[in-house]
């Protein structure tokens, strides 16, 4: 295993939930955070990157991570999150042992992601403007890393390619 921790991250719409299902049949003796569905846990779901209880419940998350770390628990961890490019960023650093942690951001074109927002029906987010807005930022930020990320253009590859790929980042 390359790494201990996988921040797996994109724009609402790109398939980090099918991805982390995926994954999670790879390596079911991993654990698995969605964000998302620790927010709601936790009472509130609002894709206000920048709103307080969204910080808040990141740096929760951050220190369970870093808790699994330090005691090497349920190795790889796979977070999954529209983690904007500064919160993961902050993340990161929360968790500390930086050398031990990929970043992988999924992406597409923006075209694909208005089709894949506008035809969900009875999920949480389908505001197409703002996810529009969030992949543009990490389509900037592909520029901006190094060794520890990996950016998948998911226009390019369908589920079963983009898990190949980040199955070669864990092994």
């Amino acid at each position: 295993m390359k790494y201990k921790v996988y921040i797996i991250t994109g724009a609402p719409g790109v398939g980090k939930s099918t991805i982390a299902e995926k994954l999670r049949e790879l390596y079911p003796h991993s654990f698995f955070i969605d964000i998302d569905v620790f927010r709601k846990q936790v009472g509130k779901v609002d894709m206000n990157l920048h709103d307080q209880d969204y910080l808040k419940t990141l740096d929760i998350v951050a220190n369970n991570v870093r808790f699994l770390l330090e005691n090497d628990l349920y190795l790889p961890i796979f977070v999954f999150d529209c983690l904007s490019p500064k919160n993961i960023d902050s993340f990161v650093e929360a968790i500390g042992n930086k050398g031990e942690i990929k970043q992988i951001v999924l992406w597409m074109g923006n075209d694909l992601l208005k089709e894949r927002i506008t035809s969900r029906v009875g999920h949480f987010y389908y505001d197409f403007e703002n996810a529009k807005k969030m992949n543009d930022w990490f389509f900037e930020y592909r520029d901006t890393k190094h060794d520890d990320f990996l950016f998948l253009d998911r226009s390019e590859f369908d589920v079963e390619k983009t898990v190949e790929r980040i199955v070669m980042e864990v092994m």
